[in-house]
């Protein structure tokens, strides 16, 4: 049974990546071409994330490679793998095995909880494999280039490396857990999880942004700080299990990774059931839609009710909007940083440099924005609920306007307000000031109508778990595909305007934006109607 459940599991991940054709040739050609796009997507990103953990490891093989700290150096890979395990799969782990869809389903067949647990982990074991990988590599190729160790030393790193995720998998699926119980006593919003997953977020990223810095420390007090912390018995076992190719140490160093697992798995599969069914503290609310649409309108009922859809969903509103927190923190950062970024420009002898910054921003705010991919999943997130939106008596198209609206009412206005920040602070040439306010604004709506097009040209309806339609899909990669290249596009072209005329620059821009968002917007409410409408019939 466990087989099969395994099977279903990564087939509906699969199925959720590659598009449904009618045709079976067309649907192989698809499939084909949507996994080869996704690879080279994610070989890029392994690459960006390895050079940077590469140049982490080429700094701290030097201050202990060399000397007796060695053991330090493997410590440092033991924590940043967990990091990187733990960042990228608690909420995944929350979402597989605690907020599945076919939870419940599972649960009334005659399966063993511990085989629908034990298909569900696996899933995100396999998750940890990966991150980890992104710092494995990384810490081997650097230890090889200082001579490497012995063969005994590279069993115990080998050893480690398929160790240590099990370890991360039973932290991630008890934080996951004390997260969902935590939620699950408060009225359903994800603010709870959204908060603490910025946390670990902006907290691992300001540490690995701030890497040089603690290379430095560690070079100025690199003994004394292997002296403290070789107090800490399990933090030095870890390490010199491998450096010193110590078999008590590594022994000690297998056990902290294995147990906590085989407890965690134990655990949950005798209480998983319990866990499963028992709903705490949720507040239902009768909501009458038809009352809804007399009271604020047709059109306002069915933009709150994808508001409500966003809102509902942590893994639809972190993986879809999460850039979208960035463009406030990139707009104070340049206002709070303006004297520090006008003193680099005249320290450099570029004087009156505030329209080159504030074009540099304009296209740094576009690409944010362009990452805000909120219609790229909203239609598969119907489902198999597709049904009752079809049910009420609204058209098709005021549907999709309400999909759209729901990222326009969102980012246009985050967006012009923010640029109207910039351009106050550094008070650039009008015509780049009005580029500030509308154009990252009017890319929005241009990514919203291409995240939507995209969604109906291959919308998934029959997921398991939502993460497999916001995260995996086709459309999603689209979308972050025809969304962030025309930025680079659009800037080139602009930016060789601009050394004509800001004004010509300007109207050749707000004009190539415009025909974008109308010849979009046309095909949606034309050809998007017939295929939402193929969708159900």
């Amino acid at each position: 049974m466990i087989k099969i459940l395994i099977r279903a599991r990564f087939g509906a991940m699969l199925a959720s990546m590659i598009p449904k054709r009618k045709n079976k040739d067309s649907a192989k050609k698809s499939g084909k071409g949507t996994l080869v796009l996704m690879l080279l997507v994610y070989l890029y990103l392994f690459f960006v994330f390895g050079m940077l953990f590469f140049s982490a490891f080429l700094g701290l093989s030097m201050f202990y490679l060399p000397t007796g700290n060695a053991w330090m150096y493997f410590s440092m890979f033991v924590i940043l793998s967990f990091a990187m395990m733990f960042i990228g799969s608690v909420f995944m782990a929350k979402s597989e095995i605690f907020e599945a869809k076919d939870n419940e389903m599972l649960l009334s067949m005659p399966i063993r909880p511990r085989d629908i647990l034990a298909s569900r982990m696996l899933g995100i074991l396999l998750l940890n494999y990966v991150m980890e990988a992104l710092v494995a590599i990384p810490c081997a190729v650097v230890w090889i280039l200082f001579g490497g160790g012995s063969i005994l030393s590279w069993i115990a790193f080998l050893l480690t490396v398929l160790a240590l995720p099990f370890f991360g998998l039973a932290v991630t699926c008890l934080i996951a857990w004390v997260i969902s119980l935590i939620t699950s006593r408060l009225p359903k919003s994800p603010l709870l999880p959204v908060a603490l997953f910025l946390i670990f977020f902006f907290g691992y990223f300001y540490l690995i942004s701030n890497m040089e810095t603690y290379l430095e420390r560690f070079a100025a007090q690199g003994d004394q700080i292997a002296h403290s912390l070789q107090s800490i018995a399990p933090l030095y076992w870890v390490g010199a299990g491998i450096a010193n190719a110590n078999l008590w140490q590594l022994g000690l160093s297998l056990l902290i990774y294995l147990l906590p697992f085989v407890l965690t798995y134990y655990v949950l599969s005798r209480t998983l059931i319990k866990i499963l069914t028992t709903k705490r503290g949720v507040h239902y609310k009768k909501t009458d839609i038809s009352a809804s649409v007399v009271a604020g309108g047709m059109k306002n009922a069915l933009l709150k009710r994808e508001l409500s859809r966003l809102l509902s969903s942590i893994t639809y509103l972190l993986n879809s909007g999460i850039s979208a927190l960035f463009l406030p923190i990139a707009a104070i950062a340049a206002v709070i940083k303006r004297g520090d970024i006008l003193a680099i420009f005249n320290e450099s002898g570029l004087t009156g440099m505030e329209n080159v910054i504030c074009l540099v921003m304009v296209v740094g705010l576009t690409l944010i924005a362009s990452m805000v991919l909120f219609t790229s999943a909203s239609v598969s997130l119907e489902g198999k609920h597709l049904w009752v939106i079809r049910s009420l008596p609204v058209s098709s198209a005021d549907i999709l306007r309400a999909k759209l609206k729901l990222h326009y009412v969102i980012m246009v206005p985050t967006c012009m307000i923010f640029g109207l920040v910039v351009a106050i602070a550094y008070a650039p040439a009008l015509p780049i000031a009005v580029m500030l306010v509308t154009l990252p604004a009017l890319y929005c709506v241009w990514c919203a109508n291409i995240g939507l097009i995209c969604n109906l040209c291959h919308p998934v309806l029959d997921w398991i778990n939502e993460a497999q339609v916001v995260k995996q899909g086709t459309a999603v990669m689209l979308t972050m595909l025809f969304s962030t290249l025309p930025v680079f596009v659009l800037a080139f072209l602009g930016g060789v305007l601009a050394l004509i005329s800001y004004w010509l620059s300007l109207i050749f821009l707000l004009g190539v934006m415009i025909l974008g968002i109308v010849l979009s917007y046309r095909y949606l409410m034309h050809g998007g109607v017939a295929r939402w409408d193929s969708l159900v019939n």
